[in-house]
């Protein structure tokens, strides 16, 4: 149960449990490639059929605020997943990993008054060599990501107009009877 997407030809899964949506077939997203079950889903998916592939980084409350909350980037899927073919969305060729940290900026060192302390130059040239082979790979793992995001939300949509979270299901055996003459006597001619 808890709400579980059934496909309407497996209705007969749920047994006895009640909590179950029920969706209809769709010819744009037939059920033997897209499911249910939709067990190539990674992470939160609330009540979406599939968890979205990228959300991203944010913050609530004003910087600088003591209450402000900053919330990292969430990726979902990696290139291997198997939700790339499902969707029908190329993956990216590999995950960048994490980048080479934020730009080496220029210190201060305070005594009776403030010196700007510079980055030294290898600091800030190794710095930007890593910064320039990373970016282009992570900005090429993002549109991909958004990609898929495109196409998951069709589909999240296209499942939500086309299931049920109340029915009622009629499950009945026909019975035919017929008087068929299987033998007879022979007619008997009387006057």
């Amino acid at each position: 149960g808890s709400g579980e997407i059934l496909d309407a030809s497996n209705w007969r899964a749920m047994g006895d449990e009640d909590n179950y949506r029920l969706l209809l077939p769709s010819a744009a997203y037939p059920a033997e490639r897209y499911g249910p079950p939709f067990d190539y889903s990674r992470g939160a998916r609330g009540d979406s059929a599939v968890a979205i592939a990228y959300t991203p980084a944010y913050s609530q409350g004003a910087m600088g605020d003591a209450d402000a909350v900053y919330y990292p980037a969430i990726i979902n899927y990696k290139p291997g997943d198997r939700i790339w073919s499902v969707m029908g969305v190329t993956p990216p060729a590999e995950d960048p990993g994490p980048g080479p940290g934020s730009e080496p900026r220029p210190g201060e060192a305070c005594y009776e008054s403030c010196v700007s302390v510079p980055v030294p130059a290898g600091v800030y040239d190794a710095w930007k060599a890593a910064y320039d082979v990373w970016k282009p790979k992570y900005d090429a793992y993002i549109a991909a990501l958004l990609a898929l995001n495109d196409k998951i939300t069709a589909f999240n949509n296209n499942v939500n107009s086309r299931s049920y979270r109340e029915w009622t299901i009629y499950d009945g055996t026909e019975q035919i009877t017929r008087t068929v003459v299987t033998k007879s006597d022979p007619g008997m001619i009387t006057s």
